[in-house]
């Protein structure tokens, strides 16, 4: 856990993410020596942090709702609809996608269509805005840059119109935020696989919880209001507490990157205050003959079954 403290000459925050830019942060995030920052920086950075509560969701709706939280299904047709039938089992009539629905996988069209088939509230992942033209094939490595041509083939026009009508960040009544990378930098597409990469976006919101994908991994966040203390939380189940601020990744559902290839989707339990990930099995072997009927690298079939 690292405190928040305001008692130095500079913002500890500011500090950090000046670190965080030449990588040389450690675990702890302990950041020595006054680096200047300019105030407006700083005060992004600390924008309410560990002073105020944050925003409550609407508290007929916490009586009431289990949202969906998934990110990063990558075209993966065969682990979306697995996804989306379990949710259905479970209840659930909201589902929200952190981004990246298309990229790697096969079917980009049926996994978008899908989605707007339940409504489901979106944001815009880099594959998203790198189909559209809005981010350089330099910015991905040489198999995602290979599918992007691809994907960039294939997609329809309806396709192409409901991408274009993704948001970078969805700020929901129900009391959340949501975006692909950092909410620090919306645009940038920034990944959050530790905490002190997630510190300075649990410093850029007041949202009782964002939710983010682009990591593939599930993680979670914490930002202890009051005191400052910043954590992460262990473990598939856990409770959401009043008075912590939240970074959740729910995983991803069509290229899982922890060694387990099962997909992963979350569910936010809004009467109980519970988040809980759950792993699910679907036929990979269907999803990785799709990628090399389609031409793409043999490698994103792989991974499919190497959970990597």
């Amino acid at each position: 856990m690292v405190k928040n403290s305001l008692k130095n000459q500079f913002y500890p925050a500011a500090r950090l993410l000046l670190r965080l830019k030449n990588r040389r942060y450690s675990r702890m995030a302990e950041i020595p020596g006054p680096e200047k920052i300019s105030p407006v920086q700083a005060e992004r950075l600390l924008f309410h942090a560990g002073s105020e509560s944050p925003k409550p969701p609407l508290q007929a709706a916490r009586k009431k709702l289990k949202i969906g939280l998934i990110s990063d299904i990558h075209a993966n047709y065969d682990a979306l609809t697995v996804v989306l039938d379990f949710f259905k089992k479970q209840g659930i009539r909201m589902v929200f996608c952190c981004g990246d629905i298309i990229g790697y996988g096969a079917q980009p069209n049926e996994c978008i269509n899908e989605l707007k088939k339940i409504n489901a509230v979106c944001v815009a992942g880099n594959h998203e805005y790198g189909a559209l033209g809005m981010l350089s094939h330099d910015y991905f490595n040489t198999y995602g840059a290979a599918a992007l041509d691809w994907t960039m083939g294939v997609l329809t026009k309806d396709s192409l119109d409901f991408l274009r009508g993704l948001p970078l960040s969805h700020v929901d009544r129900l009391g959340f935020r949501m975006v692909h990378g950092s909410p620090f930098a919306p645009g940038q597409f920034e990944y959050i696989f530790t905490l002190a990469e997630a510190i300075p976006g649990l410093n850029s919101f007041t949202e009782h919880i964002c939710f983010v994908g682009h990591s593939h991994l599930p993680r979670a966040f914490y930002l202890r209001l009051g005191n400052g203390i910043f954590g992460d939380l262990t473990g598939d189940k856990f409770f959401v507490e009043n008075n912590l601020r939240y970074i959740i990744s729910p995983g991803s559902v069509g290229q899982p990157r922890d060694r387990d290839n099962r997909a992963c989707c979350g569910i936010y339990d809004m009467k109980e205050n519970l988040f809980t990930r759950t792993r699910l099995e679907y036929d990979i072997k269907s999803a990785r003959e799709k990628i090399i009927k389609a031409g793409l690298p043999d490698f994103l079939a792989d991974r499919l079954e190497n959970g990597v």
